[in-house]
């Protein structure tokens, strides 16, 4: 599965509520290019919901630091 599916059935399968599969979806796509700060939120939920609390938090405060970065306070305040 190339980086854009794993892309699109991260994102797919976080809107079906499959947190497992929205996680390892989400992960592989992390793993072969850098998530767009929307896309570490949907990962950092799904860690979340899957038991992942460290991990969850770690995500968010990678894309507090993204948006902030990005000149996006609304969102940034968001994740913190």
């Amino acid at each position: 599965m190339n980086t854009i599916d794993a892309l699109r059935q991260g994102r797919d399968s976080y809107a079906e509520r499959a947190w497992q599969d929205a996680y390892e979806s989400l992960s592989r796509a992390d793993e072969a290019a850098k998530l767009a700060p929307e896309d570490v939120e949907l990962l950092a939920t799904a860690a979340y919901m899957l038991g992942r609390d460290a991990e969850s938090m770690g995500l968010l405060e990678r894309a507090h630091r993204a948006y902030a970065d990005a000149g996006r306070p609304l969102p940034a305040v968001r994740c913190a």
